[in-house]
């Protein structure tokens, strides 16, 4: 029961849109496939290691986010905290296919990541429980308010009703990043591109 729940954390998330409503709890095939290869053998101290850093379409994200500031957007670091953002774009819309040799903007990069497979949908049941379930430090450190710097839980509770109460336009769609295993990748590749930043300065 315990390695499901491993695996759920670090292979799974993925959510998909049907006509009716929220498909969830997909896993990356291709991550459980090398899993199952590289354990075959063993009946416990499984090894979740992260394959999804062996992927051709990340060397296209370092192309794509290394002449941008989008590592500093405000919902992209929200993301990479652990929070269900909310977002505005229209998921059904292609991908252009020069997308890699023209400035994007931040839509773009959004599409890019959503259709590669880094972030996935969420409704509004995750979005609120993800709310409710974030602890003091990190509203304030998620919110980008400078006064809930300031402020004491109780101000604090308020805040994350008034978040919970808000009603959003139909356009609106929750993203979250699915599972460990692209969570630790994409911390990994925001490393990356800030310390090569860094060395040019």
């Amino acid at each position: 029961m315990e390695l499901k729940k491993d695996l759920k954390k670090k292979y799974g998330g993925y959510s998909c849109v049907s006509n009716i409503d929220i498909i969830k709890n997909i896993y990356n095939p291709y991550s459980i496939m090398k899993f199952v290869q590289k354990n075959k053998n063993k009946r416990d101290n499984f090894e979740l290691s992260n394959y999804w850093i062996y992927s051709e379409k990340n060397e296209k994200l370092k192309n794509l986010l290394k002449n941008s500031n989008f590592n500093f957007n405000v919902k992209f670091l929200n993301l990479l905290c652990g929070k269900i953002v909310d977002l505005s774009f229209d998921k059904y819309s292609p991908i252009e296919y020069n997308y890699l040799k023209k400035d994007n903007s931040y839509k773009d990069i959004w599409k890019v990541l959503f259709f590669s497979g880094y972030l996935t949908v969420a409704d509004e049941e995750e979005y609120k429980e993800n709310i409710k379930n974030m602890n003091d430090k990190m509203i304030k450190i998620t919110s980008n308010e400078s006064k809930l710097m300031e402020i004491d839980s109780n101000e604090i509770q308020s805040y994350k009703n008034n978040l919970l109460e808000k009603k959003e336009s139909n356009d609106i769609i929750y993203f979250k990043i699915p599972n460990q295993e692209v969570l630790e990748y994409l911390h990994h590749l925001i490393d990356e591109l800030n310390n090569k930043k860094n060395k040019k300065i």
